[in-house]
């Protein structure tokens, strides 16, 4: 079935002829990948979808870069730690922006204050949160001068945390923190041309501070969608598909499982239903918890997932090892009660289709409530996220840093628009508030919020991630991490 797919593609591979075609680039180091979406932001500030993430990290440098699982220096030469873990202060390297200007302390401070502006809304606000009255100048309740920031000079720049906190440096890694200079990029690669509905073409950065560890010469990334982009990596047109920036089809696994070499990691991600408080009739938490009890975990991991991702209980993945459990209620919605209500999910994945065909089964068969699904674009899926406009929406999280908190943290104020369910607890917010203040007891405070979340019922986990791609064998030095951060920085393409 889906060689006959494949071979109704293929007319598909000659409208990407925009973005450069010629097979002999792989020698002169022309990596191709498809990050399959366009990017919500080229600013690194400002960044919301997972190629606006993989840009940001090859066109911008912060002072910390994962290679594989371990955090390195990248802007910063050296650092400081005062105060038991609350206060750091980083020393710069010499580096420069594309422009040929020095990359200098205060560029990180005015990054910060333009994140928390409070008439400007970035996404990953709250992860600077950690930075003492952080939060309070972003509700506009503290001045500049009692911000947490400090430039002690040109190449030195000091935080000062609300608690103490050793992992700080692994936060910096996230584009959030990057200094930036409109036009202008500090990172391994620089922006060539941006081709809407097409592709992006970067090349490498000449005035990158660590440029000798630079191989490629460029790298395009083309915005189509998965099966698009397993007709142009038969026809040997990308180097690279895949997890994390995309999906293999499900429907090409075993094509691909037999005819290349398939590659799984697990990834920190999970996939999940959020449910709008809100609206009627969901605002009943007995109901929410009866869809949850009615969803058969076994059927979406045999029959949605195929056996390569791990169906779950729980929102924080089981490599944190919080041991939440989760209890049927006792409460359950009568199955005579009807009620209609529309589930939405990613035309885009193929997963996301087959699970949502099965929840539909399960709640219409079980307790008859009509389940009416509606296919969407990312795009869009997002804007009605921002506007709460749905009743079940399937979506996923794939932690930023490594912490049971960068999950648990998406659903503690009901303010934020990545949390788009409406639902806020203050026993949850008290307790990932002692978490944040017991380094040492935070693990039990992550469980007993966990709890919380998962009773409450404003979602419901389904699986968690593994990362399935595959590459041109001629493809080496690349990172990919449990984060799903994938690196070409030190990437090459060996000669045939």
């Amino acid at each position: 079935m889906f060689k006959k797919r494949l071979n109704s593609l293929y007319i598909v591979f000659f409208l990407l002829a925009g973005c450069s075609s010629n097979s002999d680039n792989k020698a002169n180091q022309d990596l191709k990948i498809n990050l399959v979406q366009e990017p919500s932001s080229l600013d690194p500030l400002f960044c919301r979808n997972l190629s606006s993430l993989f840009l940001a990290r090859h066109l911008h440098e912060g002072l910390f870069r994962y290679v594989d699982e371990e955090v390195k220096e990248a802007l910063c030469s050296h650092y400081e730690v005062l105060d038991n873990d609350q206060t750091f202060r980083f020393y710069l390297k010499q580096a420069h922006y594309s422009d040929g200007s020095l990359i200098k302390a205060q560029d990180f401070l005015e990054a910060a204050l333009k994140v928390l502006d409070p008439e400007i809304h970035a996404d990953y606000a709250h992860l600077l949160y950690v930075i003492k009255d952080a939060r309070k100048f972003k509700e506009a309740q503290a001045e500049t001068t009692a911000l947490g920031i400090k430039v002690i000079s040109d190449d030195c720049i000091e935080y000062c945390l609300e608690h103490p906190h050793k992992e700080f440096p692994a936060l910096l890694t996230h584009p959030i923190f990057f200094p930036v200079k409109k036009g202008c990029f500090s990172g391994p690669f620089a922006m060539k041309t941006i081709k809407h509905g097409d592709c992006i073409e970067l090349v490498k950065n000449v005035f990158y501070h660590d440029k000798n560890d630079v191989h490629l010469d460029k790298i395009t990334g083309y915005f189509i969608n998965n099966d698009t982009a397993c007709v142009m990596y038969q026809k040997k047109k990308l180097d690279f598909i895949g997890s994390p920036l995309g999906t293999i089809p499900q429907e090409a696994l075993g094509l691909f499982k037999k005819e290349y070499q398939l590659e799984i990691k697990p990834l920190l991600g999970t996939c999940f239903l959020r449910l709008n408080t809100l609206k009627p009739p969901l605002d009943n938490v007995s109901l929410r918890q009866t869809i949850r009890d009615y969803i058969s975990k076994k059927q979406i991991e045999e029959g949605g997932l195929l056996g390569y991702h791990t169906s779950t209980e729980t929102l924080v993945p089981a490599l944190f090892k919080l041991g939440t459990k989760v209890s049927k209620s006792q409460s359950l919605i009568s199955p005579s009660t009807k009620h209609h209500i529309n589930l939405k999910y990613s035309v885009a994945d193929s997963r996301q289709q087959k699970i949502a065909l099965i929840i539909k089964h399960n709640l219409e068969n079980a307790i008859g409530i009509t389940i009416n699904l509606i296919p969407k674009e990312s795009k869009s899926l997002l804007q009605d996220l921002q506007a709460q406009d749905f009743d079940i929406m399937m979506g996923s999280w794939l932690a930023d840093v490594k912490g049971a908190e960068n999950f648990l943290d998406l659903f503690k104020e009901k303010s934020s628009s990545i949390n788009g369910t409406g639902w806020e607890n203050q026993t949850y917010k008290n307790l990932l508030l002692k978490a944040s203040r017991d380094p040492l007891g935070k693990i039990n405070y992550f469980k007993e919020a966990e709890q919380v979340l998962l009773d409450d019922c404003p979602i419901i986990p389904l699986f968690q991630f593994n990362m399935i791609y595959a590459r041109d064998k001629k493809l080496e030095g690349f990172s990919l991490n449990s984060l799903g951060i994938l690196d070409f920085k030190k990437a090459s393409l060996r000669p045939d």
